[in-house]
């Protein structure tokens, strides 16, 4: 983050860029603190990584779509690292997984090889909902991170997993409700004790591309305990920007067409983090398999000054959600109404017209992996992909199997028992082909 004379912060040009005075005076008009932008403003680490790591969240729950649906044992191969999302918290700090697709999907993810299993925790959704922040929240504190470290552990070990990945959307976050200045302590307390618990394990977390919630992170001291840091360089905008005043440079309404992926903006945010202290080989940089939409003001007007309404975009078949959309949908299904489809050079970025005046920023394949490209010119430490799921269609599985009959009807399946990892009937099972033992609650 770079600050200007008047003590304001932030980390686009207008804060970074070093202005002498107009009179010949001393001092500048511009940054005097941490100046510098673009690629020249990220510092790069002396070494580049042992490993550059590719990452992919894989999303346990997508069975559930009524298309664009992937099973476990269907990803693809290319991946060294596969983060299983999302496991959960019980109110007793025990481990748990979703009755149905999360519980099934796992017992497939367990079995399989090729590259690194790790297991997620976290996600938007569970940080925020009024049920579960609290949960969150506690298993960090000092009463009972031991505690929950000690259950993620027993699942880690018992399951043969390489790994856990911590997905808290936001420590400290001032926007969210029960967020306290001693958020970013405790996470860093934790992590110290999964460490201790999992010396030779992957471990790794997730961080926002945002100083507004960066602040709240102690990301240097982090840094060291970690294997990588999925650094989400994705959903830089949205329709949510709409209306903030400070949501866009140049757009005061908040309410222009932005790419959420927008290179530029992407590498600004590579220089922030990099300043504050985090070496770059140990960034695993961020890619979305989706794309951010709008619905255009004016269908004929598409550029970054062109506004879009407070109406949502036409959603994806698949996906359903209004404002986000599957690369799948995109590129295989060719929406109804698409008009146009295009590379912007500006912000290296593709962009589809489609629907009803529906606009969407997003990555294809080919710019992914210019994007890796540079990232590994810079010495980072990877890429991050949300989510591998959303990338492609892939053949539909057969409408039942071994393990999904047995995942929803068998009284000992995952989704059914409760009993936890420390009972001597139900333990965790020591290699993934016990299954049958396998549960959906774990304490230590």
């Amino acid at each position: 983050m770079q600050c200007n004379i008047w003590g304001q912060c932030g980390i686009t040009p207008e804060f970074c860029t070093v202005t002498p005075s107009s009179t010949g005076a001393p001092g500048t008009t511009g940054c005097v603190s941490n100046c510098g932008s673009g690629i020249s403003a990220v510092i790069k680490s002396p070494d580049p990584p042992a490993q550059f790591v590719k990452v992919g969240y894989y999303e346990a729950f997508n069975p559930d779509r009524p298309c664009l649906t992937m099973t476990a044992d269907q990803i693809p191969t290319g991946y060294s690292h596969v983060h299983f999302s999302f496991a959960g918290i019980g109110s007793d700090l025990a481990v748990k997984l979703a009755p149905g697709s999360t519980t099934t999907q796992f017992l497939l993810f367990i079995k399989q090889s090729g590259y690194k299993k790790i297991l997620a925790f976290g996600g938007w959704s569970f940080s925020t909902n009024t049920d579960s922040t609290p949960i969150f929240r506690a298993s960090y504190t000092d009463a009972d991170r031991l505690k929950f470290a000690q259950n993620i552990a027993t699942v880690v070990n018992g399951f043969g997993l390489d790994g856990v990945d911590f997905d808290w959307e936001y420590p400290g976050a001032p926007d969210q409700a029960g967020a306290g200045p001693s958020d970013g302590a405790n996470y860093l307390s934790f992590l110290k004790s999964v460490r201790q618990l999992l010396p030779n394990k992957s471990i790794s977390i997730a961080a926002p591309a945002s100083y507004y919630y960066l602040r709240g992170f102690p990301i240097a001291a982090m840094a060291p305990l970690l294997d990588y840091i999925v650094f989400m360089t994705y959903d830089l905008h949205g329709q949510w920007d709409f209306g903030k005043t400070t949501a866009q440079s140049g757009c005061p309404a908040g309410n222009c067409l932005r790419s959420h992926v927008n290179l530029t903006e992407t590498i600004d945010t590579l220089a922030m983090i990099t300043k504050a202290g985090v070496p770059s080989n140990k960034i695993a940089v961020g890619l979305a398999s989706y794309g951010r939409s709008f619905r255009m003001a004016d269908p004929s007007c598409t550029g970054p000054m062109c506004r879009y309404t407070s109406r949502g975009a036409d959603p994806g078949v698949c996906t359903g959600t209004s404002g986000y959309i599957a690369q799948a949908e995109l590129e295989a299904t060719q929406p109804a109404g698409t008009t146009m489809a295009w590379r912007d050079a500006a912000s290296l970025t593709d962009i589809m017209t489609y629907g009803n005046g529906s606009w969407v920023a997003y990555l294809n394949e080919q710019n992914k992996a210019t994007r890796i490209q540079l990232f590994k010119q810079l010495r980072f430490g990877g890429s991050a992909e949300w989510a591998i799921d959303l990338a492609s269609f892939v053949p539909q599985p057969a409408s039942s199997s071994s393990v999904n009959t047995s995942a929803r009807t068998s009284t000992t399946s995952a989704s059914t028992s409760t009993t936890s990892a420390s009972t001597s009937t139900t333990s965790v099972p020591t290699s993934a082909t016990s299954t049958a033992k396998a549960t959906s609650t774990f304490k230590a």
